[in-house]
Order: structure tokens, then C-alpha cells, then sequence
């Protein structure tokens, strides 16, 4: 499968910035369809190919704003290790190619009028071309975010290894702001660890509240040590002493300050 080049991806960010009033003319609802002044080079990635029905099946399985069945599709087609799930060129070439359509349906406020949005190039910038490895940019992203987010939830041990993906995927903000731009991120262990205090403890009625309590404190544990020598239960150990006493009486894990 291809993938752009670094200078390419530069060179794509700076153009779309520079070109916002006509941007719409390439990005369409339907496909991109760049002109002679786009300068994309691209090179042969290691990724082997994947099925020409899976962008289909992922739009048909899109619905009410949940992602996990069209993840689930993603994630057992595209066969990817860490290193190659890290390449900003393989996923910046596949949103602008291969998953184009499925990032217009899913993220298609920018052709309706009656919605506010960024400017077109922010728009487009922040959904279609990734300039950064970093995990909390990786998880972020349409379809690179869904990848990382199974790729860190399965739970193999488990009956259904997919139990705590299900869980992860019931908020969007607790999947991508919260536990995705954390420092452990990339930590399966504390992200698994995560998920089963929240599952153990039945915070699932609201895990925007769950996740604002829990991200910054194991943030707060990594400044004293190192989280990657951890297993999981470790993680669950230190959220139940901080936050069961709260959860016993009924008390709100996260009380925003005045």
C-alpha cells in the first residue's frame, strides 16, 4: 500500500492553508481530487493491502455516532504493528485516498451550511492530514484513531475481547481528549487498568466525569515513576484507593472548580 512522503505532507498543510476560499473545489463530499498544482509524492509502505469492500461496510456500519462497529471492521482488515500504525505518511494518504469517504460521512460538517465550523483548511487540516506521530495526534484522527483505539482495548483474556473497546467507544471525549491525549496513553496496561475500574466500579452511566477524574491522576503517578514498568493491576489498585471511598458514599469523581 502507498504512502506520502514527509515533504509531501508539509507541502500538502501549507497548501491547503494557503488555498481556503477554494479549498471545496478538491475536497468534495465524494472524493479529493487534487489538480496539477499539488505536488504529492508518495513511496511504497510495508502494509499489505486491504479488502475493496471494507470503506463500504464501515459507512453501513456507522450509526448514531458510535464508531465501534465501523473500528471493529478497520481493525481486523488492517493489519498494522505499532511502528507501522505510527506512520503519519500511510494514514495521511489513506485519508485523502482509501478512507476518503467514510472521513466525509463521519466528519462531513464542512459541506453543510447550516453548521459552524472551523475555517475550511483548519477543517480539513485537523481530519485529513496528519502532521504528527505523537499518540494524543494518532488517537485524534478519523481512522488512525480508531485503529490505536482497538489496538490498546482488546483484551484477549477476556470472553469477549472487545468488552472494554465497547466501553471506550461509548464516549467520544473520554476516547480522544481525555485517556488518548494522557501521558500513559500508549501504555496498554493503564488504559486496560482504566477501563476495568470504571467497568468494576459501574461508572459507565458517565465516563466523561469518570475520565476527567482518572486521566490527570494517573498523569500525576507517571511524574513520580516510570507507568511502563506497570501491569494493570497496579493501575486499578491506585485508582480504587484514591477514588473508592468517593464511589462508596456516591460522590462525584471529578467536581469542576469554581
Amino acid at each position: 500500500m502507498k504512502k506520502f512522503t514527509i515533504n509531501t505532507i508539509k507541502n500538502l498543510k501549507v497548501k491547503v492553508k494557503d488555498m481556503n476560499e477554494t479549498l471545496l473545489n478538491y475536497y468534495t463530499i465524494e472524493a479529493f481530487i487534487p489538480d496539477h498544482s499539488f505536488h504529492l509524492v508518495t513511496e511504497e509502505s510495508d502494509v499489505l493491502p486491504i479488502n475493496n469492500t471494507l470503506v463500504e461496510e464501515m459507512i453501513a456500519a456507522f450509526v448514531d455516532e458510535n464508531e465501534f462497529e465501523a473500528g471493529k471492521l478497520l481493525f481486523e482488515s488492517l493489519i498494522l504493528n505499532p511502528r507501522q500504525a505510527s506512520d503519519i505518511g500511510f494514514w495521511t494518504y489513506h485519508n485523502h485516498y482509501t478512507f476518503y469517504r467514510y472521513i466525509s460521512r463521519r466528519w462531513g460538517a464542512i459541506w453543510n451550511d447550516e453548521k459552524k465550523f472551523e475555517t475550511p483548511s483548519t477543517y480539513v487540516g485537523n481530519h485529513w492530514i496528519q502532521s504528527n506521530s505523537s499518540q494524543g495526534e494518532l488517537i485524534d484522527y478519523p481512522i488512525s484513531g480508531l485503529w490505536w483505539s482497538f489496538y490498546l482495548t482488546v483484551d484477549e483474556s477476556r470472553t469477549d475481547k472487545y468488552e472494554l473497546t465497547k466501553i471506550f467507544f461509548k464516549n467520544n471525549s473520554l476516547r480522544t481528549k481525555y485517556f488518548g491525549q494522557a501521558r500513559f496513553a500508549r501504555h496498554k496496561p493503564a488504559i486496560i487498568g482504566a477501563l476495568e475500574f470504571i467497568k468494576d466500579n459501574n461508572l459507565e452511566n458517565d465516563l466523561e466525569q469518570a475520565g476527567r477524574a482518572i486521566y490527570p491522576y494517573i498523569n500525576l503517578l507517571g511524574g513520580i515513576r516510570p507507568l511502563a514498568y506497570f501491569d494493570k493491576e497496579w493501575f486499578k489498585d491506585k485508582l480504587n484507593n484514591r477514588f473508592g471511598e468517593q464511589i462508596a458514599t456516591g460522590e462525584k469523581l471529578f467536581v469542576r472548580p469554581n
